[in-house]
């Protein structure tokens, strides 16, 4: 389990740069949608979400105590909630949402909630962290996914992340 949690980490990033090559080389799509869906769901998640929430609650990891509601907010504890099930879950859902057929559905899901129990056997959260950890991603990335494959819209306010190397962050617009 220890290699498969990594699906929640740099595999996760591997699996995405795999659908943009595809996308790039065979002009699919919907291959470069579940890229970009991906990235975007990836930074919103796991890069400022789910941070904060670790920080602003400040959870013990189970190696480091036995007691299961132990939070001390705005330390350096960073159980709650578990970012490789975040991540994770944003990748899978991001790829089930612009796949939607069974099959692929349960291998993305079934992946993303295999680096949940991962995490859990590992002694690095609890079950609750990893709970949490997969509606963040899972919720993120959806909005993402439908917000990115609607129509567009110009009279409603848009949003998009923004990294240019030394900052990132996201941009809200509107057109008039």
């Amino acid at each position: 389990m220890r290699q498969w949690q990594e699906f929640g980490n740099y595999y996760a990033f591997g699996a995405l740069a795999a659908f943009d090559a595809w996308g790039e080389i065979d002009g699919d799509l919907r291959a470069k949608n579940v890229a970009m869906d991906g990235i975007a769901s990836s930074i919103i998640a796991g890069g400022l979400i789910t941070p904060a929430l670790k920080f602003a609650f400040g959870r013990e990891r189970p190696s480091t105590t036995t007691a299961t509601f132990r939070f001390k907010p705005f330390s350096s504890n960073a159980s709650f909630p578990s970012g490789h099930t975040t991540e994770a879950f944003a990748v899978a859902t991001s790829i089930a949402e612009n796949y939607p057929v069974w099959w692929v559905e349960t291998l993305a899901y079934g992946t993303a909630g295999l680096v949940g129990y991962a995490r859990i056997e590992q002694n690095a959260h609890f079950a609750s962290d990893v709970v949490a950890g997969a509606l963040v991603g899972w919720s993120v990335a959806r909005g993402v996914v439908h917000r990115n494959n609607g129509a567009p819209d110009p009279r409603k306010l848009s949003w998009t992340p923004y990294a240019n190397g030394k900052e990132v962050g996201v941009v809200f617009f509107k057109a008039f």
